[in-house]
């Protein structure tokens, strides 16, 4: 997962040094690389399912971090009240470091800000 979170961010920072902000092409890139991430990380699936959580996590703007942030709760809770199966060990994990990157693009003002300092400590 970590090697994964190199790749990812090397490639963000190429996209944002390459592309202009403000161009229609590289908003209609970044987007459909979100989807593209966000495809699949909702997708059961044991091998793409952590890669893709890392790469939301890295790609997200702060626009997209409070709904993400929600449905990426959702599914750590979902993984960890199932019993855990030797190839998931990868996906908490990836899911943990997906809302460390989205914890900085929060707006302060949200109430679940407390949670999340208990999700942490856990």
């Amino acid at each position: 997962v970590t090697d994964v979170d190199v790749v990812v961010s090397s490639l963000y920072d190429l996209f944002e040094c390459c592309c202009y902000a403000d161009s229609s092409a590289s908003v209609e890139w970044y987007n459909h690389w979100l989807s593209l991430a966000e495809g699949v990380a909702f997708v059961p699936n044991p091998s793409l399912q952590p890669r893709a959580f890392v790469t939301l996590g890295t790609v997200t703007i702060s626009s997209d971090a409070e709904r993400l942030l929600v449905s990426c709760v959702k599914v750590l809770k979902d993984i960890l009240l199932r019993s855990m199966h030797a190839d998931e060990n990868n996906l908490p994990t990836s899911i943990i470091l997906c809302l460390a990157r989205l914890f900085p693009r929060l707006p302060s003002t949200k109430s679940f800000l407390k949670d999340m300092y208990w999700l942490a400590i856990m």
